[in-house]
């Protein structure tokens, strides 16, 4: 792993967790917030994160670029973090265990990475570019291949309508679709196996990007709804509706119920 990445997966790990902890103190408790409107809800634990994280970044590499949830983008001289400083903000109001911390990484010579730390449940995973996926500093098990039938579904806020459309679609084909408000943790189950794919619809970049990476690290198969190749080569705003797949046969079969 190169030192780019190293120092940065080192720092973004060391503020997580401080994050996290604090964060975690507060778990379970009645919150305030703020409604942005189309169900996106803002917490003092969101601005909290955001402002730690953000403050971490330019002590350390000042040159960075930025693009934040809340704060919008800081642009720098080189490099882009991408970071969702509370995803899954509506669990954490509701008192699910179900939220993470997330950044992506995309430097200018080509190297990535993404890393999410759930603070209640204690897991941290990194995928690195070319270089692996880790849970906790260890190698995931291969997942079986075989099919669970459950499936994840994210809409992006303004997405909501055609969320419900693309559900109607796939139900039959799918003995479970989940909706988690949390896209890291549908990154995690993917990982693990424990479900097949995932639909994301138009959802904004800090939400998706880190499970785009960490899916394309595993190898799987990532589209658009033209079957064409998902590639991220440029930052804006808000993705095109993806397929992120572990077979082909999955893949396809999305596909085809959603044109």
């Amino acid at each position: 792993m190169i030192e780019q990445i190293k120092e940065r997966l080192s720092l973004f790990n060391d503020i997580s967790k401080l994050v996290g902890d604090q964060i975690a103190t507060q778990f379970g408790l009645p919150h305030e917030y703020k409604d942005k409107g189309n169900f996106n809800q803002q917490t003092e634990a969101d601005i909290y994160a955001e402002k730690t994280i953000v403050t971490g970044i330019k002590q350390r590499f000042p040159k960075d670029s930025i693009y934040s949830e809340e704060m919008g983008l800081s642009k720098g001289q080189n490099n882009l973090w991408v970071l969702d400083p509370l995803d899954g903000t509506s669990n954490y109001l509701a008192g699910l265990p179900i939220f993470s911390i997330t950044a992506t990484f995309i430097g200018d010579n080509g190297t990535g990475f993404s890393a999410f730390y759930y603070p209640i449940l204690d897991i941290f995973v990194q995928a690195v570019k070319d270089d692996g996926v880790t849970i906790n500093g260890k190698s995931p098990t291969k997942p079986d291949s075989k099919e669970t039938g459950i499936i994840s579904l994210i809409g992006g806020y303004a997405a909501q309508k055609e969320q419900e459309k693309a559900k109607k679609k796939l139900k039959k084909d799918f003995k479970r679709i989940l909706s988690l408000w949390c896209p890291s943790y549908d990154a995690l189950l993917l990982l693990r196996g424990q479900t097949d794919a995932i639909v994301a619809i138009k959802n904004e970049t800090e939400d998706l990007l880190p499970g785009i990476i960490l899916a394309q690290e595993l190898g799987y198969k990532i589209k658009t709804l033209d079957g064409k190749n998902f590639e991220f080569k440029k930052f804006i705003k808000l993705l095109p509706t993806v397929v992120m797949a572990k077979s082909e046969t999955v893949l396809n079969k999305i596909l085809a119920k959603l044109n």
